[in-house]
């Protein structure tokens, strides 16, 4: 058993890959970005961080820390440190939307398996409410087919 691909080419391409990750980051150190896609877990990998960062806050407690995300116009490679706290991480798709307000995605997403991993908390402009977003069924995606 193993992970969903659409195609044997893709799921040998997302093996190579994983493996590159967790080899970097096995001999070479933590690194400096994490491909979000190649975690067997993405959820676990989330609650790590919020882990680590509830570590180094004396008198924090892990149910109230939660994630913040910022999205960055950093490309994956051009990364060279990682943040003072939390994680890059790179890989996901925005489904839905789009960053730029002036064109908007109306293409929606194929929905055939309603996975939820997690709540990611992204800034949006000020006269959207969240509402807005939820309605469209705006969503970061892993992998999409």
């Amino acid at each position: 058993l193993s992970w969903e691909s659409s195609t044997l080419g893709f799921w040998f391409t997302e093996l190579i890959e994983r493996n590159h990750q967790f080899y970097e980051w096995l001999y070479n150190g933590r690194p400096v970005c994490f491909w979000m896609t190649g975690f067997f877990n993405p959820q676990g990998f989330l609650t790590a961080i919020r882990q680590e960062v509830t570590r180094s806050h004396k008198g924090w407690a892990l149910d109230t820390v939660t994630l913040w995300n910022d999205v960055t116009r950093f490309m994956k490679d051009d990364i060279q440190r990682p943040p003072t706290e939390g994680a890059y991480i790179h890989g996901l798709f925005l489904e839905g939307a789009e960053f730029d307000q002036k064109n908007l995605l109306y293409k929606k997403p194929c929905r055939t398996n309603l996975t939820y991993v997690t709540s990611l908390y992204l800034r949006c402009p000020p006269n959207k409410s969240v509402d807005h977003w939820v309605l469209r069924g705006v969503a970061l995606l892993c992998d999409i087919r």
